[in-house]
């Protein structure tokens, strides 16, 4: 019964399962996604309207900067899960 499980989830034209979410590339790419919400939402809800001049350490604490790398983090990371899911789906 396992062999014929798995002979279902190698053949190419096998219906899509939940269990085909748990691939690493899938895993990688949700992360990814994930990591650029959080990062879109942070900026988006941030206060814009301090003033730098007054408050010159929040100017050198670069938050808006730290939040743009963490969204090319997230990018980096859902392109490397979909050359993943590439790489394990033309397998089969």
């Amino acid at each position: 019964m396992e062999n014929s499980q798995l002979m279902e989830e190698l053949n190419p034209g096998a219906r899509f399962s939940w269990r085909d979410l748990l691939r690493p590339g899938c895993i990688v790419g949700l992360l990814g996604v994930a990591v650029m919400v959080v990062a879109v939402l942070k900026v988006a809800w941030s206060n814009h309207n301090v003033d730098l001049a007054a408050n010159p350490e929040l100017a050198a604490s670069g938050g808006t900067v730290k939040m743009m790398v963490w969204l090319v983090v997230g990018i980096g990371m859902s392109i490397f899960g979909a050359l993943l899911s590439y790489v394990d789906y033309s397998r089969r």
